[in-house]
C-alpha cells in the first residue's frame, strides 16, 4: 500500500488512503522503420517510448461529501501536475487527470474510487536536482538514472566571448559562435542553454544568433559523461555549471 500521495505539494492523506497504484511495466513503446517494395523485412530507424498511465484506487472515510469536494478540487485543476508518491518520495511524475474517475459511496461514511493520470512524458524525474562537476576544462556527469537527461548549462563569462563549444565523447560538439565570429557574450553576461528546450537566453532573453547550424542537443547517457569546453583564442574560461535531474522508467 502507498501511504503517501501528493499531488501539487498537497499532501492528500486526509482526504483519502491509497490501496493501489498500478505504474505499468512500460510506457508504450513507439518504433520506426521502413519498409521497400518486393524485400521482406524493413530497415529499423528508431524507437521511443510514448505516454505512461498511472492508475490509482483509494478508499475515503468521513465526511464523504466535504472530502469528495476538496478532491475534486485538486483532480481537477488544469494543467500539468506533480505528482509524488509515499513508495519512492525521492521522484516524482507530470501528468494530467485522464478518463473517468471513480467515487463509488457504499454507505454513508465510506467510499471507494479510483482516477488515472496519464503522463505524456513517461519518466520520473528525481525531486533533488545534481550538478556536474568541473575540472578544468572538462564537466563530469554522473547519472544513476536509467535513461537519458538533458542538462541546463549556465555560463558567466569572464571575457567576451566568440566561441563556446561543448564536446561530447561520442564525437559530435554543441556550438556557438566560431574562432573568427563576432563577440556573442560580453564580460559579466550570463547565459543559461537549456538542452531539454534547445533554448539559449542571454541576460534572461531567448536569443537565436549564435546558433551553429551542425550544433547538436547535448544529451547524457546513464553512467559518466565527461563534456570538453572550447572558447575562443584569448578568452578567459567563463564560470560553468550544469544541473540536471535524473530520470527513470
Amino acid at each position: 500500500m502507498v501511504k503517501r500521495l501528493t499531488i501539487d505539494d498537497i499532501n492528500v492523506d486526509d482526504i483519502l488512503t491509497v490501496t493501489d497504484v498500478d505504474y505499468g511495466f512500460s510506457p508504450e513503446i513507439a518504433t520506426t522503420y521502413h519498409e521497400f517494395d518486393g524485400i521482406s523485412g524493413a530497415i529499423y530507424q528508431r524507437e521511443k517510448f510514448k505516454a505512461r498511465k498511472i492508475s490509482i484506487k483509494y478508499k475515503m472515510i468521513g465526511n464523504l461529501e466535504q472530502k469528495k469536494g476538496l478532491l475534486q478540487v485538486i483532480l481537477f485543476k488544469k494543467g500539468m501536475r506533480k505528482i509524488v508518491f509515499g513508495d519512492n518520495e525521492k521522484v516524482y511524475y507530470k501528468g494530467v487527470v485522464t478518463g473517468s474517475p471513480e467515487f463509488i459511496k457504499k454507505t454513508f461514511s465510506y467510499a471507494v474510487g479510483s482516477f488515472d493520470f496519464l503522463c505524456t512524458d513517461p519518466f520520473a524525474y528525481s525531486i533533488q536536482e545534481k550538478q556536474a562537476l568541473l575540472v578544468n576544462k572538462t564537466l563530469v556527469f554522473e547519472n544513476s538514472g536509467t535513461t537519458d537527461v538533458y542538462p541546463v548549462f549556465t555560463i558567466r563569462a569572464i571575457s567576451s566571448l566568440k566561441l563556446f563549444a561543448l564536446s561530447h565523447p561520442s564525437g559530435y560538439a554543441f556550438q556557438l559562435g566560431s574562432e573568427n565570429g563576432d563577440v556573442f557574450l560580453n564580460a559579466n553576461d550570463s547565459m543559461v542553454i537549456d538542452m531539454s528546450r534547445n533554448a539559449i537566453f542571454i541576460n534572461g532573453k531567448r536569443v537565436f544568433k549564435p546558433f551553429n547550424l551542425s550544433s547538436e542537443p547535448i544529451c547524457i547517457k546513464p553512467g559518466r559523461t565527461d563534456l570538453g569546453i572550447s572558447i575562443n583564442n584569448g578568452a578567459s574560461l567563463p564560470n560553468v555549471t550544469a544541473t540536471y535531474r535524473e530520470a527513470y522508467l
